[in-house]
């Protein structure tokens, strides 16, 4: 059975509230995994996993993505 955090008496009117649901949204929740993939590597360059130029990379590419969630969905 599919369920939905909107479904959820709980959650649910957290989504009925326009900037919450922009909070949660699919495009909001791509994006913090971009930001947790910069932050990593900043992270790996402070402690020498990587090069400081690859974190710099790495940051910069998550950071100007454009996100497509169907095909991400897909």
């Amino acid at each position: 059975m599919a369920f939905s955090p909107a479904d959820s008496r709980l959650l649910g009117p957290l989504f009925s509230d326009p900037t919450l649901a922009d909070l949660f949204s699919d495009e909001a929740f791509a994006r913090r995994m971009l930001d947790v993939e910069a932050a990593l590597a900043r992270a790996q360059a402070d402690v020498g996993m990587i090069p400081d130029a690859s974190a710099l990379a790495i940051a910069e590419a998550a950071g100007s993505m454009a996100i497509d969630i169907d095909d991400l969905a897909r």
